[in-house]
């Protein structure tokens, strides 16, 4: 018996070949043409190879230099003209993203009228849609079929006539894939979004048997009252990311909800983007869900003392059993101008410390916290000890390690190695750290010569815009008191130009160039390290073989 007469195996083996592979397979012979076929056809990358499976005669190309040749259907399509189309698309399982600006109106009407009864993609699981044309919208709505599980939909610059196709686009997939568990969407900065549109998205959450667990609506204005009451209803829902910027009061979305003791029941992970004042008014909504194990927060100005220290409260009374956390200011999100004049305005209002993060202290089950704010988080070292004694068995740990802010700068950092030292001690289980510390102090040669391994599960170290001045003391200090670390981060190691003190991205940068000097030696130093502690394992085997 040969090993491919197995379907799993051959499949499995298929898996690892290549399409010119797979296209000469499918030629070979019986055993190998059906599942060869199903491997180069289970992606479609492009809608213009299954429309090539048409006669000749039927559709015609129109090469241009600008653009992708475009279709143009001769005559009616008739039932024998889908039977060699069929054979085919029957094996895609998955539509990647494809600008569909190449088929025009008329060609979706003659795939649209002289279609068979069946679906177009009878077997089709995930769909990517580029809803950047009303005729792709609308080939894409055809599309739609029951055995759909994921759909997300992408349109950066979308117009007001993608964006009422998609009315009927969400009301169709409603009707048509009872299976759907993923939806996502991303319509550009939210300024297209209408109210068709929303009441369109707000059908794909009324089914009371909707199996759907993950949502992610990542532009604003996507939801309004009715589809978040609806949303807290959905019994399946595990995941949920919604957008909030620009709205002004977001508890009002919250107002067709008369009970918030049952709503989202299987609600475990919620990621919420918008104003930080606007978050804790809502998470009475999300309190009730017990089994919530993931919480985030992205906002696009820099938080201020009272109003994170109101959303880490709200945060520790409602999910006291919370494992992940992260709160986050994205660089490249922020209006910079106007958030560092806001901070050299009222720079007090902006100072994070220990006393910010104590509610976050009293959840003992937390594994993972990320904080990214933009602006310092002064911890000193009794701070350090403090974090540690209250997160033993946290596993991943970033406490701001870049504070990027241009006017917090010259800011000197309140931790030193000693406070590294001790958090990583006193929790065994961390294996990512992000701080921002001053390494230019608390490291002698002295004290490298009787360092001992803190941490044996440590292997990513994000140091962000920590200050160094001695490299090569930190990196043999590093080498030493975490031998498992593989993966090193600074601010600015993406960029080669901060490598140079005297370059521009160098002054924006000013501790990356030694940095990139740590980065260089750890390498060095391990292997140094390794080698001492072999030498000393053989030493210990010589001395015991000598006492027996």
């Amino acid at each position: 018996m040969n090993i491919f007469d197995i379907d799993e195996i051959l499949r499995t083996f298929l898996q690892f070949c290549e399409k010119p592979t797979l296209a000469r397979l499918a030629r070979t012979n019986k055993l190998f043409s059906d599942p060869a076929l199903d491997a180069l056809w289970e992606t479609l990358e492009s809608f213009s190879h299954l429309l090539k499976i048409f006669p000749p005669e039927l559709i015609s190309w129109h090469a241009s230099d600008s653009t992708p040749p475009k279709p143009t259907v001769n005559h009616l399509i008739v039932p024998r003209d889908w039977k060699r189309f069929a054979m085919y698309a029957q094996r895609v399982r998955t539509w990647s993203p494809e600008d569909l600006s190449y088929i025009e109106e008329p060609v979706v009407d003659h795939i649209a009228f002289g279609r068979n009864p069946d679906f177009i993609l009878p077997r089709l699981t995930h769909i990517e849609v580029t809803a950047s044309t009303v005729s792709g919208v609308h080939l894409q709505t055809l599309i739609l079929c029951p055995t759909l599980e994921s759909v997300t939909i992408w349109n950066q610059t979308p117009n007001v006539w993608s964006t009422r196709a998609m009315n009927t686009f969400f009301r169709t997939l409603s009707d048509r894939a009872p299976n759907l568990r993923k939806l996502t969407v991303h319509w550009g900065d939210g300024v297209a979004v209408t109210a068709p549109f929303v009441d369109g998205l707000s059908d794909m959450f009324s089914s009371k048997v909707s199996v759907l667990n993950s949502v992610n609506l990542w532009s604003p204005n996507c939801i309004d009252a009715k589809s978040f009451c609806l949303l807290s209803q959905l019994p399946c829902l595990t995941t949920l990311h919604l957008n909030l910027i620009n709205m002004e009061d977001a508890s009002t979305i919250c107002s067709d909800v008369k009970d918030h003791a049952s709503t989202f029941p299987a609600l475990q992970n919620l990621f919420l983007a918008g104003n930080i004042e606007q978050f804790y008014k809502m998470l009475r909504f999300f309190g009730t869900a017990r089994v919530m194990v993931s919480l985030g927060f992205s906002v696009r100005e820099y938080p201020t003392s009272k109003h994170l220290l109101q959303l880490l409260g709200s945060v520790a009374t409602n999910f006291p059993g919370l494992r992940i956390f992260q709160f986050n200011v994205p660089k490249e999100e922020i209006r910079t101008q106007e958030v560092n004049r806001l901070y050299h305005l009222n720079s007090e209002q902006y100072h994070l410390d220990l006393t910010t993060l104590q509610p976050l202290l009293t959840m003992r089950n937390l594994a993972a916290v990320h904080l990214e704010l933009g602006v310092p988080l002064y911890l000193s070292d009794t701070d350090m000890c403090v974090i540690g004694s209250a997160w033993p068995a946290i596993e991943v740990l970033n406490l701001c390690s870049d504070p990027y802010c241009e006017r917090a700068r010259a800011v000197r950092p309140a931790a030193t190695v000693q406070g590294l030292l001790a958090v990583a001690t006193a929790c065994p289980a961390l294996q990512h750290l992000g701080l921002f510390l001053d390494c230019s102090i608390g490291i002698s040669e002295d004290a490298l010569s009787s360092v001992n391994i803190v941490s044996r599960a440590l292997i990513n170290l994000d140091v962000g815009r920590s200050w160094v001045v001695e490299p090569p003391l930190v990196a043999a200090l590093l080498s030493g008191v975490f031998p498992a670390l593989k993966v090193f981060q600074w601010a600015g190691m993406d960029s080669p130009d901060s490598w140079t003190s005297n370059s521009a991205a160098g002054l924006q940068f000013a501790h990356s160039p030694g940095w990139r000097q740590v980065f260089d030696l750890l390498p060095v130093f391990h292997a140094v390290r390794r080698n001492e502690r072999r030498a000393l394992s053989a030493k210990g085997d010589e001395v015991r073989m000598f006492v027996d």
